[in-house]
């Protein structure tokens, strides 16, 4: 099975490709790319550069595993019109996975905070035990994460630790997309064409994820 992840839900592109089989996974090629002129002017470009480089086609993906957010409303709109765009004209599955579980399966020995950017002094967060999310996805100000972070380590986008815990920078990795998403597919099928969406975090009192 031929899977290639899409995020776009920070201020980076990210596209991953990688073959799984009964076996398990292997990763085989990302590229990562910070972008501070949009991502619509990369994201295909990148796509290409991967399919050349596998000497692949769309005809030949299996999986397309997309970052649902949170994250950049903007960012995430894109994403989801690329991946929606590939999977409806070569009709190929699509699974939509939360941007901070991709965070959180990185750390798979450890309990942490996951914290994406949202605006200013306002992150999107959720609690993450050895690799699984034990916390609703909510959105909370720099006092509320260092409240609620306590003695775990937080794991951000963020290039300065303005947090009281240990910090660790970190980009969505591609991989971890597509290794939630092969699980996701195996066990459940794939998500709706029509009804997959962002998933928008909205402030203190909206929808939890």
């Amino acid at each position: 099975m031929n899977i290639l992840g899409i995020d776009t839900s920070t201020n980076c592109c990210a596209v991953g490709f990688s073959r799984a089989s009964e076996k398990g996974i292997m990763h085989i090629q990302k590229e990562i790319l910070k972008s501070n002129t949009g991502h619509s002017e990369h994201i295909l470009g990148m796509i290409e550069r991967i399919f050349h480089a596998q000497n692949i086609t769309t005809d030949q993906l299996n999986l397309i595993v997309i970052s649902i957010g949170p994250g950049s409303f903007t960012g995430l709109r894109i994403g989801m019109s690329v991946a929606k765009g590939l999977a409806f004209v070569c009709n190929i599955p699509i699974v939509g996975i939360h941007s901070l579980d991709a965070i959180g399966a990185d750390f798979a020995e450890e309990k942490i905070m996951a914290a994406i950017s949202s605006r200013k002094n306002e992150f999107y967060c959720a609690m993450y035990s050895f690799g699984k999310r034990d916390s609703d996805i909510l959105i909370r100000n720099t006092e509320d994460v260092n409240h609620l972070s306590k003695s775990r380590k937080i794991i951000s986008d963020i290039e300065n630790n303005i947090f009281e815990s240990p910090h660790e920078k970190i980009q969505i990795n591609p991989f971890s997309l597509n290794k939630l998403g092969f699980e996701k597919f195996r066990l459940k099928g794939s998500d709706s064409i029509l009804n997959i969406e962002p998933a928008y975090v909205q402030s203190f009192g909206g929808k939890r994820l």
